[in-house]
């Protein structure tokens, strides 16, 4: 294990993946020649220039955890694209083992939530709907046209990750492992399910836009985007979302962003309330929306 020297810090683009498990990380740390680094403890987290692989363990709390974790990190200040890849059950069985899908909405049974990633990028995948469970499934007579994919990580990942990526920079594949049945795999099958995908999944990021979306605002606009998040308290979701306003409303050509955050933020009052947050947050939304 290896501890990152200050001054080997990425200053280009990087792509980061995210594993639940080892075996499912293995064949893009062995392609893409990834060492691990010690960057905080319970982080398990491998990196050359472009790439990074944070494994995560099972289960949606422990991944968002992580990914909200890893996100914070100088070391990962460069990421623009976050990719989720990790085996999943079926339901349909018409789905074979080893068939891959590209995830166009995330379904949460434990809440009812769907979370859609913004698919703007050109692939190849079978695009399927994908459920995050808290425990794995079994099969039952149930019959859909549609493959329902089921996972244990993904909605957590995507909640944490969108506080931090706009979400047409958030990546879900997700490789048939059975069709819900209860047997345990074994390293080396999980493994090898992973392997047989690395080439396609590869060349679909070699086709990610590499540009850092923050370049459109500039240090005046940044510190007047910090001061308005200390005067409002705003959570990291929150921040995340304004500054995604921001980022709207300059690469839309127009002027005054700083004047417009700092009338609502001079106008916030002192003893603020969840009701007078709320009511900013859409003085926010409609002044850089109009």
């Amino acid at each position: 294990m290896e501890s990152l020297p200050r001054s080997s810090y990425s200053h280009g683009r990087m792509i980061l993946f995210i594993f639940a498990l080892l075996p499912e990380a293995q064949p893009f740390l062995q392609r893409l020649k990834l060492k691990k680094h010690s960057l905080g403890t319970g982080l398990e987290i491998y990196l050359n220039d472009e790439y990074a692989a944070l494994i995560t363990g099972i289960g949606k709390v422990p991944a968002a955890v992580c990914t909200a974790r890893a996100m914070q990190l100088t070391e990962l200040a460069d990421v623009v694209h976050i990719v989720n890849i990790g085996i999943c059950g079926c339901r349909e069985v018409t789905a074979p083992v080893g068939k891959c899908f590209l995830i166009n909405n995330i379904k949460e049974m434990a809440t009812g939530r769907t979370f859609f990633p913004d698919m703007l990028e050109k692939h190849s995948f079978t695009e399927g709907t994908l459920i995050t469970v808290d425990c794995p499934q079994k099969a039952d007579s149930s019959n859909t046209l549609i493959p329902a994919l089921y996972d244990m990580e993904a909605a957590g990942i995507f909640q944490a990750a969108s506080a931090f990526i706009s979400i047409d920079r958030l990546h879900f594949i997700k490789v048939v492992s059975d069709h819900l049945h209860d047997k345990l795999l074994c390293r080396d099958t999980i493994q090898q399910l992973i392997d047989s995908v690395v080439d396609e999944v590869l060349n679909f990021v070699s086709t990610f836009s590499i540009t850092l979306p923050i370049d459109v605002i500039n240090e005046q606009e940044h510190a007047a985007l910090d001061n308005l998040q200390l005067a409002l308290r705003l959570t990291q979701t929150q921040s995340a979302q304004v500054r995604d306003l921001a980022m709207a409303f300059r690469l839309s050509g127009r002027a005054g962003l700083v004047e417009k955050l700092s009338v609502v933020a001079n106008n916030f009052p002192k003893n603020s309330t969840k009701a007078s947050r709320k009511l900013a947050l859409e003085q926010i939304d409609h002044a850089l929306r109009a």
